[in-house]
């Protein structure tokens, strides 16, 4: 009887473990060359985003065109990256406490 017990304890022990909540791994930021060309920076560019995987994408910090805290602890900004090779090229994204929401692009 007690190989019967030992028995059943040895498969209980093998059975893989449950997790009632797992975690979603979050999708990673896409990598690109900084010098690769603009419209590919753009292309790779998504909501969702957080402000420094866009800043990794870009290769620069950018140039903020606006910011604001509205105090409730919700934070916006909007930055623009200009084309070092087409400065009539440049990319405006939208970001909501450190989140891309939105990108535009001007002259290409």
């Amino acid at each position: 009887m007690l190989a019967v017990v030992a028995a059943g304890l040895a498969a209980c022990g093998s059975a893989p473990k449950a997790t009632p909540h797992a975690k979603a791994t979050p999708t990673p930021a896409p990598t690109i060359n900084p010098s690769a060309p603009f419209e590919a920076k753009y292309a790779s560019l998504h909501q969702g985003l957080s402000l420094d995987d866009v800043r990794g994408i870009m290769g620069s910090p950018g140039s903020t065109m606006s910011e604001a805290d509205n105090g409730a602890g919700t934070t916006s900004i909007v930055i623009q990256w200009q084309d070092p090779k087409d400065a009539g090229h440049s990319i405006i994204a939208a970001f909501v406490n450190n989140v891309m929401q939105t990108k535009s692009a001007i002259g290409f």
